[in-house]
């Protein structure tokens, strides 16, 4: 966790990204005790989630960047 709380910016293949663009894709953002943390949740995943998923987080301390290389396979059916 940073003083102030940091500004956090996702990209999708180099674009900002919006969870409001796509509603089966959204962000969540939460303070618990001393952990900040962003979440990146997706329903009904299609293969047009697959790409390059960049997490960016500033504050006046500085910053700090993770990129998540993100890969779509198909879920074999399974039968009960």
């Amino acid at each position: 966790m940073g003083v102030p709380l940091p500004q956090v910016i996702w990209t999708f293949n180099g674009t900002l990204f919006y969870s409001s663009t796509n509603p089966n894709i959204y962000v969540t953002s939460s303070l618990a005790g001393s952990v900040y943390t962003s979440t990146l949740t997706w329903w009904n995943v299609s293969h047009g989630a697959e790409g390059q998923y960049l997490c960016s987080v500033s504050n006046f301390a500085g910053n700090m960047d993770k990129i998540f290389n993100i890969q779509v396979k198909k879920r074999k059916a399974s039968f009960i």
